[in-house]
């Protein structure tokens, strides 16, 4: 069917290790929360360093939600997890600005492409 099924806000509300038992996810998203702690909670980083631990045994690609500084990149990407989402990179855009991104592209869409873009994006957001 081509539908993936993502554990969200890992460590948090409702998530938790049983659902990995009982779910055949195809990602963990670590919830933003052990993110903005980030170095500077023991406990919380030692969470987070688990749950990395823990996707790459059960070999389940694991994402860090709310990256929201270059520190926070670095963290993130150094413990090993395999994929990263936040401000960081870009903020939300709306359907015109996302109709400009696939009107702009001649061809399939390809990562590389796409991440130029909201690369762009971000710096003239920041300007503005």
């Amino acid at each position: 069917l081509g539908i993936s099924i993502a554990m969200d806000d890992f460590g948090t509300g409702y998530s938790s290790l049983s659902l990995l038992n009982s779910f055949p996810f195809d990602r963990i998203k670590i919830d933003k929360s052990f993110i903005e702690l980030a170095g500077s909670n023991v406990r919380a980083d030692a969470i987070f360093h688990t749950v990395i631990s823990l996707g790459t045994a059960l070999r389940v690609p694991v994402l860090v939600e709310g990256v929201e500084t270059q520190e926070q990149f670095i963290f993130a990407s150094s413990s090993g997890c395999d994929e990263v989402q936040g401000f960081h990179f870009g903020k939300p855009i709306s359907v015109t600005d996302m109709n400009e991104v696939f009107a702009s592209v001649r061809g399939p869409i390809d990562t590389s492409t796409f991440k130029q873009w909201l690369h762009m994006s971000a710096c003239k957001n920041r300007r503005a």
